[in-house]
């Protein structure tokens, strides 16, 4: 399955915020240049970026459906299904570089809470259904704690400590008064899920859902 999106008179910098995982890890297959997915400006993603992005919107779409169909299920909206894609880019394997293992990036301590077994014989984080279904136990304990999207995702991102931090720093729990004590990587991840998260596809056509950008000019070519 393939998609298209794109934007006319794009022409961002290399963003070193991009992504929470190192992208030069990923190998990803030739795309053609007219299946390459280009963001809005406020996005803020060069070209070379946005066929990394778009091989891994394809996969989260041709291998990684049972997320969506999971969240579904628990009632918890689609944009948590990004979380693999940002943060480990679904590498079964990955490791972070503060110790999150599995394409959900949990950590150790996280995992066990959300009772995955991790011991010296086996470590369900590495189980691609077993760590869906911790991380969604996860999100929906962050989302009776925050009651909002955002923070649930930067808590679930950083931890419930930074976030704590940084409502002491803004002395505040709105995200608007927030954002400027936010570590810029942090942020723009936050509001790159948001946008992959407006992108509506169906098996003839893929567009963004009703926003206030007026900069979206899209192609008619959607390939499947």
């Amino acid at each position: 399955m393939f998609f298209v999106l794109r934007l006319f008179s794009f022409n961002a910098q290399k963003n070193d915020n991009l992504f929470l995982f190192n992208p030069s890890d990923i190998k990803t297959s030739l795309l053609m240049e007219n299946n390459i997915l280009w963001p809005p400006m406020e996005i803020n993603i060069a070209k070379e970026d946005s066929k990394m992005l778009n091989f891994l919107f394809q996969k989260k779409l041709n291998e990684y459906s049972f997320i969506d169909s999971a969240l579904n299920r628990h009632k918890l909206p689609s944009k948590f299904g990004f979380l693999p894609l940002i943060l480990s880019a679904y590498q079964d394997h990955y490791t972070s570089n503060l110790s999150g293992r599995g394409i959900w990036s949990l950590s150790y301590i996280t995992a066990l809470k959300m009772n995955l077994n991790v011991n010296s014989y086996m470590d369900q984080r590495l189980d691609e259904k077993a760590s869906t279904l911790a991380a969604i136990r996860h999100i929906k304990e962050l989302s009776k704690i925050y009651k909002s999207d955002n923070w649930t995702l930067l808590s679930y991102i950083t931890s419930p400590n930074y976030v704590s931090n940084i409502m002491k720093e803004a002395n505040s729990n709105k995200w608007e008064e927030a954002i400027k004590f936010i570590d810029k990587k942090y942020l723009f991840n936050v509001e790159l899920i948001n946008w992959l998260d407006n992108i509506e596809y169906s098996p003839n056509f893929t567009h963004p859902k009703p926003s206030n950008m007026s900069e979206f000019i899209f192609e008619e070519n959607i390939f499947f």
